[in-house]
């Protein structure tokens, strides 16, 4: 995920974690604009987030890069720091055959490249795109947090314990995108044809 952070607390929170090679926490919160500070909810899942690169901007601001690692449980919310502080559990997923997270990631596995092919024909960056993780939790993590949906459908994800809900919905998922994309480029097509032809 890509961040600029402006405020001088986030800015804090950012040098913590860059001085002790720490991550921090990202969780979805439909309250996010009602104040500054709003707390997401409690016991609500998120995400660690590592620090990977850093570009400092005038005024202290910073844009920021950092990639997705664990999944975590909100156990307590402490609102006394300037910025919020939460007690954390891991949270992972049930236990699964491995011969069952197989099938499930080669079910996915054709529909992730048939979206990124898609948006290679579309003109969006290429680089690295089609070079999935062959590891089917790795696969399924990588197409979940690529996937362009709503953050809540992203959230509805990382709220999945078992890992067949989790594929399924994620197949389900981008089976419904591709069919979107191709009948935006569809019409795309139909249109730049029809005027080729007034021309």
């Amino acid at each position: 995920m890509r961040l600029h952070v402006f405020e001088p607390e986030y800015q804090d929170m950012v040098a913590r974690c860059e001085a002790g090679h720490s991550p921090f926490g990202v969780v979805y919160s439909q309250e996010g604009r009602g104040g500054k500070h709003s707390a997401p909810a409690r016991l609500a899942i998120g995400c660690t987030a590592r620090v990977h690169s850093v570009e400092a901007l005038p005024g202290g601001r910073k844009k920021l890069f950092a990639y997705g690692e664990d999944r975590f449980q909100i156990l307590q919310l402490k609102l006394d720091r300037p910025y919020p502080v939460a007690e954390v559990e891991n949270v992972v997923f049930e236990p699964c055959r491995q011969e069952a997270l197989a099938e499930l990631g080669r079910a996915l596995r054709p529909w992730v490249v048939r979206y990124f092919e898609i948006l290679v024909r579309a003109g969006q960056p290429s680089e690295d795109m089609l070079q999935l993780p062959s590891d089917p939790l790795g696969l399924g993590f990588l197409a979940a947090s690529v996937i362009d949906v709503p953050s809540i459908e992203k959230q509805h994800l990382l709220n999945t314990l078992d890992p067949k809900v989790f594929f399924r919905a994620l197949t389900l998922m981008y089976r419904r995108e591709v069919g979107v994309l191709r009948r935006l480029m569809a019409r795309d097509l139909d249109r730049i044809l029809k005027n080729s032809q007034l021309n």
